[in-house]
């Protein structure tokens, strides 16, 4: 027996009380789909409408917009909505039959909407459903075609937000929005209400439902970032013949397009590319972005990026998991961000749900993140915690110091670890072993000081065997302090990579799956570091080295002078700047030669990294050719100008021969005469910010370089700090 649809929940013909005057057996629209007709669904927007909505209003407007004959029939469905069913000879496969579909569904809505209050406001929504292949077909689904319908006219879709947040600070960028059904029901997860769809081929009207639900809830909760809304293939392939534009709904929902990001899953938008690509250059064009999503899934995706050129790739959670201890996932990622930075595209990285894999997103500089770690899905906008921020931001600056040359510790790539008591049972060390596959060593400790290593490959044949909980139950009756080793690194937290990586070089047992144990002082243990991540962090500061460095004198450049002096006004740290300056270095090169020159760089260079080495947190920076800058405190400006220029002073002996130190000037030839230049002394600008508060990078330089300016205009060299004025330097 049938099941009739009632707009407040199911009604059969054996029940009472008597059913709705508007409800019908869902015979008649079995009957029509099974006869190859199209269907359409005619929904009315509020009270009023449905009021208006009668038979022969519908009927007359529809034979208005029909460009040909066709046979249809109109009856009504729910309390708001109407069921139309057209005859189309030759199917709804042929071209032209479609565009005659899409036309009537758009100009019915608009002619009605016309009669109805002259067009100023849209009071009707018309969805085209495609035909059913056979009655038997429906007649399997029609339960859930029933409760689908029933969901979605009682608006019981809800929607939760998950956060999307920026992997350099841990701020929110936008939510993705995941439609719920009724609680408690089997339509409650979005994959069971999208198969009900799909069975009964309702799904672009079903999408357009969710995305308009979207689109709401979002908008009353006061959406200020960016709303990323998934859309299935059919539902994309069917967006343009919706009465009204997709742009339109948001606005009335009160969004903007630019706020919302359309994601389609790699899968199904290779399939089909071709077909969807209008529909995909259409949303674009109304000002939507769009996120590729599930990337990594398959096999196809350089390809895919390379078709769509998205804003955004959101990689597949399967590819995130264990991230931090899977070579092969790290480098087919970080292959797909190299390439998606190249065209333009952000990264997203899903599904992260644990610090390491998180931190690797970081590490592999993915630009935002989303997953359980950073928020849940919930029914109101969430931030993430805190803590968890400074914890992205704190890993970020120290990526960007790696990738500047800048020195990182060790601290800085620990990761807590697993400990276990040296008399534990060797059963506990393989459940952990099993239960965890990112663990590559367990530390055995004793009061918190460090006694040795486990390593997993040690119990790799006993694992083997041990597949379930009763084979480990028959593991050796042995203490896992038995089975560490006493022969594994250790390092101090301040330990710097590099000098980190000459400690592993040194021992030859080393390979890229052992841990290297970090402890305070008297071996108290703080966590590890896997030496993979070491040489990782090693290779991007290679690889970056020369970009933000120095040819000639290896030291960073002025993107790096940029970042420190942008990083101290954020923090409010206190700042002092000593740029230094070689005067009459280009008459110096064409005297004595441009090696010549090149070793009075050096020289000065190795004046620079004495005066201000870097372990007392100076940063020297090579703007290039024989322009300096000094990052410190303010309070050490002055005795470093003074330092730097008396031992400056200590270098000209070796820089010019006797005769010409005794005559105080170089004698170039220019244009057939000799001229006297004077020999090459240092021009030197400080600023404390004493006489002038340091608000931006950009002012800070130009301030700076105005007080170098002046001192250079004397011609002599010397010293100005703070000051247009300059003082001869010593």
């Amino acid at each position: 027996m049938l099941t009739r649809i009632e707009p407040s929940g199911f009604w059969d013909p054996g029940d009472e009380p008597v059913p709705h005057a508007h409800a019908v057996p869902l015979t008649r629209w079995i009957d029509a789909l099974d006869a190859g007709n199209v269907a359409f669904l005619l929904r009315a927007a509020n009270q009023d409408a449905c009021d208006w909505l009668k038979r022969d209003r519908i009927e007359l407007h529809l034979r208005g917009v029909m460009l040909d004959a066709c046979d249809t029939e109109v009856w009504p469905l729910l309390e708001d909505t109407w069921a139309i069913s057209m005859t189309v000879a030759g199917g709804i496969e042929l071209p032209e039959n479609a565009m005659h579909v899409h036309l009537v569904s758009q100009r019915l809505a608009k002619e009605l909407a016309f009669d109805f209050n002259g067009g100023s406001t849209p009071s009707f929504s018309v969805y085209p459903i495609a035909g059913m292949r056979t009655a038997e077909a429906v007649q399997e689904n029609i339960r859930e075609m029933n409760a689908l319908l029933e969901i979605i006219v009682n608006n019981q879709l809800t929607t939760q937000f998950q956060p999307i947040a920026t992997l350099s600070d841990g701020k929110i960028y936008g939510y993705e929005a995941l439609i719920r059904g009724p609680h408690h029901t089997p339509l409650r997860r979005p994959g069971a209400l999208f198969h009900a769809a799909a069975k009964a081929q309702m799904i672009a009207w079903f999408d357009m439902a969710c995305l308009e639900q979207c689109f709401q809830q979002a908008s009353s909760l006061g959406l200020k970032h960016h709303l990323f809304v998934n859309v299935e293939a059919e539902g994309l392939d069917s967006i343009n013949k919706h009465d009204r534009p997709l742009a339109s709904r948001v606005r009335d929902a009160g969004l903007r397009p630019d706020q919302v990001v359309i994601e389609i899953t790699e899968r199904q938008t290779l399939d089909d590319f071709p077909r969807l690509a209008e529909a995909i250059t259409s949303l674009r064009e109304q000002g939507f972005k769009l996120a590729v999503d599930d990337v990594g899934a398959g096999y196809n995706s350089l390809q895919l990026i390379t078709e769509l050129q998205p804003d955004f790739v959101k990689i597949d959670r399967n590819l995130v998991k264990n991230l931090d201890v899977n070579g092969a996932r790290r480098g087919l990622l970080a292959t797909l961000v190299r390439y998606s930075r190249q065209i333009g595209t952000a990264v997203i990285g899903e599904g992260a749900e644990t610090w390491d894999e998180l931190a690797t997103l970081i590490d592999l500089d993915v630009t935002y993140g989303q997953g359980y770690l950073l928020g849940k899905p919930a029914d109101v906008f969430c931030g993430v915690r805190k803590d968890l921020r400074q914890d992205i931001a704190a890993r970020h600056a120290q990526r960007s110091q790696l990738t500047m040359g800048r020195g990182v510790k060790v601290s800085g790539l620990m990761r807590k670890g697993c400990t276990l008591a040296a008399d534990a049972p060797l059963a506990e060390a393989a459940r952990r072993f099993a239960r965890d596959a990112s663990l590559t060593s367990i530390v055995i400790v004793e009061n918190d000081v460090v006694r040795g290593l486990l390593m997993r490959q040690a119990l790799d044949h006993i694992l083997n065997m041990a597949n379930g909980a009763r084979a480990l139950k028959m593991l050796p009756d042995e203490e896992a302090g038995g089975w560490m080793s006493t022969d594994f690194i250790t390092a101090s937290p301040d330990t710097e990579l590099g000098e980190m990586m000459r400690m592993a070089a040194r021992r030859q047992s080393v390979s890229l799956d052992n841990d290297i144990v970090i402890c305070e002082v008297g071996n108290r243990y703080l966590g590890v570091l896997p030496v993979r991540t070491l040489m990782e962090s090693l290779s991007t500061a290679h690889q970056f080295g020369s970009r933000y460095s120095d040819s000639l004198s290896g030291l960073p450049n002025r993107v790096v002078l940029e970042h420190t002096i942008k990083e101290r006004l954020e923090n409010k740290q206190p700042t002092g700047l000593l740029r230094v300056d070689v005067m009459y270095l280009e008459a110096y090169n064409r005297r004595f030669g441009t090696a010549h020159g090149d070793e009075l760089i050096k020289g000065l260079v190795e004046i620079l990294q004495e005066v201000a080495p870097a372990r007392e947190g100076h940063v020297l920076t090579h703007l290039g050719g024989d322009d300096f800058v000094v990052v410190t405190q303010p309070e050490n400006v002055e005795a470093l100008s003074n330092e730097v220029s008396k031992r400056f002073s200590g270098l000209a002996p070796r820089l010019f021969p006797f005769e010409t130190s005794q005559d105080g000037y170089m004698e170039i030839e220019e244009h057939g005469r000799l001229n006297r230049v004077p020999l090459c002394s240092l021009a030197i600008a400080g600023l404390t910010g004493k006489n002038t508060r340091l608000t931006s990078v950009m002012q800070a330089l130009q301030t700076l370089d105005m007080i170098l300016h002046s001192v250079q205009a004397a011609g002599t060299g010397g010293c100005s700090i703070d000051a247009i004025q300059p003082r001869k330097a010593a």
